[in-house]
């Protein structure tokens, strides 16, 4: 069995299996750990819950945002959720853009916050590039 260990466990460490339910691949979230973490690292807890519930979208979907629905789902108050998206806004992971044109509230949801997605893209371009050389 010890032969089987992934990790090495420190003294003060417990060794956790995690146990999922079986998924169909529409119904499994994907983030990037670094994402993962940063918003851990930076956003207030109930702001983390939105994050996630945003997270929970394929890359390239458009979805109406709805601070009751939200609200409902992450067990927090539609002014709450206000709030959160408001912080989302101001962290970088939500930005006003123009997506169909017909209103002012459209947004952009960046993962891992704009700023981090700009740096994560051109870190890989630069790589792809100096790859290929």
């Amino acid at each position: 069995m010890a032969s089987q260990m992934k990790y090495k466990p420190y003294g003060n460490q417990k060794i956790v299996k995690v146990i999922k339910q079986k998924f169909d691949k529409k119904q499994y979230l994907m983030v990037s750990d670094e994402s993962l973490y940063n918003a851990m690292q930076n956003l207030e807890p109930n702001t983390f819950k939105v994050w996630l519930y945003l997270c929970d979208n394929c890359d390239g979907y458009i979805l109406s945002l709805s601070s009751k629905h939200i609200s409902e789902l992450c067990n927090i108050s539609p002014n709450t959720c206000r709030r959160c998206i408001v912080e989302l806004v101001d962290k970088g992971y939500l930005e006003e853009a123009e997506i169909y044109g017909i209103t002012k509230n459209e947004y952009l949801f960046w993962e891992g916050g704009k700023e981090h997605m700009k740096k994560a893209t051109m870190a890989i371009n630069y790589k792809t590039e100096n790859d290929t050389q």
